[in-house]
């Protein structure tokens, strides 16, 4: 009967609409439930495409190819790419802006999903964004460090996602010639890391005019902003006029002109550099940033003349930049010039001021990588770079500056001597310093003899906190655990790094060495330091031999495929780390034994010690040399400069050392006969 009649009901017409009502809101709970997510794909088929503006740019064209190519590999569907005046229903909608910093919004209706990024490149990484919220990683260049999973449905939470880069640019320098051989593959990492520039380094000219400029348009999709240069500034006042133009070249302290690294600022050479400066910007368009810096020496390569000795290795260096700004000005005024704030240039300037078009390059090589840039309880950190660092942000305009990179060594193979120190606190927290200052662009450094064997996991934490300062370390350190090695390995692996880590630290943590080294093998002889060095060093030797046994352990119950490739690698990595740890520890102990030996220090009994170290060291060396055989392709290029950087180099001195102890072995014993 109709309800609304007043009409008398039934107790069994009750019960009858109970049961209506009860299944009625069933199923209203069941379509809310459902409307909680949104199915993209599912069983080879989707309502949805890909809408487009009209007129899209390269950027936003590419990332619609990038989202259909991802999704054809996860559920084997293609998505139609159109371009469409406004969005219309069951359209994934990709779209940029035209702001200065990058950011994205994710909006997932029923219907539509919208990608909408600040800027043209930001939605592209909304894309890659979408696509990390269906289980795919990028964590290095090629097959092995793509993730990408296979599932017959794709299926999306409903609401809203928006994120904001912590830096305006996030920045690569890719700074070893193997690089090059990869550079697509670099390109494409970049992009899906959300890095928006790249400065390229140590290549001649002539290949970028040659080969460089093939990439454009790789470079273009991903909206990326290039530099270029390096160690150039030797090049442009060139040492073969040294024969007849003698003025143009450093006094050295002796009271001698000297062809030898940085030329005299205050003489006609700076003319030179200006003239040759011009004639090298030709074809060179399509840079924001040009590095020319002065030779790449520990200090002492300045001029002592009487017009120049007022002036501090900073302020001569930057007399330079001065002039080279001049020309840019004149050339390129969109671009800007480096001063490189480095070794002997870190000390901030008194007596002179930069160009508008120069900025600030910080580049604390041997500050302490074990602890963040601002921690107060390093105090190397604390007392050696953050006083100078201040000083140069003041100099340079601080927050309201936008040309200040903070450039850092976080994958600097040569300072960490080829090994991954994953560094999974610091870089977070120095990218929370930085941000807060408003530093304009956070900069690394990728430089290793070797083609990296697995990824190196401080690469991936620079990408993450240079997108969001704020990421916890932990976090990406377990997501890359989980993902790259599987759920079963994650939290063995995670313990690894945790590991790896904590032996890195001891080993390069360098609070007790005071003014500057070039590697942690080359530290200061003082006794004082190496009471405390020495002993960290084994420990780390200690600490990291425990490992690989773990690994092996893990890999024999893996079985074949991906997720035992990737376990192999890094048990391989492992077994370096160990050889170039025990080979450091080694070096620097048996070197420091042999001072002590040859200054009467310590007694024959130690002195041969230190042979049975040195010993040790040379024998490490090798067995490194007999672990690059293992990798004849990938590692043919590390072949070379290992044997310049240390087969011969390290070896020598190591050599010298021996040679020099057994010599006063023998003396002694003569005298004592």
């Amino acid at each position: 009967m109709n309800l609304k009649t007043g009409a008398k009901v039934s107790r069994g017409s009750i019960s009858l609409l109970t049961m209506a009502c009860c299944l009625a809101l069933v199923a209203v709970m069941s379509a809310l439930l459902r409307a909680e997510s949104v199915v993209l794909v599912s069983a080879g088929q989707s309502r949805f495409h890909i809408s487009l503006p009209t007129k899209a740019s390269v950027c936003e064209k590419f990332a619609a190819e990038e989202l259909s190519k991802y999704i054809k590999q996860i559920a084997g569907v293609s998505l139609k790419i159109q371009e469409e005046t406004e969005a219309l229903a069951n359209s994934v909608r990709i779209a940029g802006g035209r702001e200065e910093l990058d950011g994205y919004r994710i909006t997932v209706t029923p219907d539509q999903i919208l990608l909408q990024g600040t800027t043209e490149r930001a939605a592209l990484y909304a894309v890659y964004q979408l696509l990390k919220d269906m289980g795919c990683r990028w964590f290095y260049i090629g097959s092995l460090g793509e993730v990408v999973p296979e599932r017959d449905t794709i299926e999306l939470s409903l609401g809203q996602k928006t994120e904001n880069a912590s830096f305006p640019e996030r920045s690569v320098m890719l700074a070893y010639a193997h690089y090059y051989n990869q550079f697509d593959q670099w390109i494409d990492l970049c992009g899906k890391f959300k890095i928006n520039n790249i400065c390229i380094y140590g290549q001649p000219k002539q290949w970028w005019l040659t080969e460089g400029k093939d990439h454009l348009g790789e470079i273009a999709k991903r909206g990326i902003i290039l530099e270029w240069g390096g160690h150039l500034m030797p090049s442009l006042v060139p040492r073969e006029l040294f024969q007849e133009h003698p003025e143009y070249f450093r006094l050295d302290p002796s009271g001698q002109r000297n062809a030898e690294q940085n030329f005299c600022p205050r003489s006609e050479g700076i003319n030179i550099l200006r003239k040759n400066f011009r004639e090298y910007l030709k074809n060179m368009d399509d840079f924001r940033y040009f590095h020319i810096w002065a030779d790449d020496i520990m200090g002492g390569g300045w001029c002592n003349c009487p017009q120049c000795r007022g002036f501090s290795p900073a302020e001569q260096n930057l007399l330079a930049v001065n002039a080279l700004a001049e020309i840019l000005s004149l050339e390129r005024p969109e671009s800007f010039v480096a001063n490189l704030a480095y070794h002997d240039t870190l000390t901030p300037v008194q007596k002179i001021r930069p160009q508008q078009n120069i900025f600030l390059m910080h580049a604390p090589r041997e500050r302490c990588y074990a602890h963040a840039i601002n921690d107060p309880g390093c105090r190397r950190n604390r007392e050696e770079y953050l006083p100078q660092w201040r000083g140069q942000y003041s100099l340079f305009g601080g927050k309201n500056s936008n040309t200040i990179h903070c450039f850092e060594y976080y994958t600097d193979a040569i300072l960490d001597r080829q090994m991954q120190p994953p560094q999974i606190n610091v870089i977070p927290s120095d990218a929370r310093y930085y941000r807060d200052l408003a530093v304009s662009v956070f900069q690394n450094l990728i430089v290793a003899f070797r083609n990296w064997h697995s990824p190196p996991l401080s690469l991936l934490i620079f990408a993450e906190a240079a997108w969001n300062a704020d990421i916890a370390g932990e976090a990406v350190l377990e997501d890359f655990c989980r993902c790259y090695y599987g759920e079963k390995l994650a939290p063995l692996m995670a313990d690894y790094y945790r590991q790896v880590e904590q032996s890195m630290n001891l080993f390069f943590e360098s609070d007790a060495v005071q003014g500057p080294y070039l590697d942690m093998t080359l530290l200061p002889l003082d006794e004082k330091t190496n009471e405390i060095i020495i002993p960290r060093h084994r420990q780390a030797v200690k600490t990291h031999r425990q490992l690989a046994p773990r690994l092996s352990a893990a890999l024999k119950d893996t079985g074949e495929g991906i997720l035992a490739e990737r376990l192999r690698r890094e048990l391989e990595v492992c077994e370096l780390h160990d050889l170039i740890l025990l080979m450091s520890a080694t070096q620097h102990e048996g070197h420091f034994l042999t001072s002590q030996f040859l200054q009467g220090k310590i007694d024959k009994a130690q002195g041969k010690r230190a042979l049975d170290i040195l010993n040790q060291c040379l024998e490490t060396i090798n067995n490194v040399n007999k672990w690059i055989e293992q990798f004849p392709q990938e590692q043919k290029l590390w072949i070379s400069g290992w044997q310049n950087y240390h087969d011969k180099f390290f070896a020598d001195l190591i050599r010298a050392d021996r040679v020099k102890v057994e010599k006063q072995i023998n003396d002694n014993a003569g005298k004592n006969r």
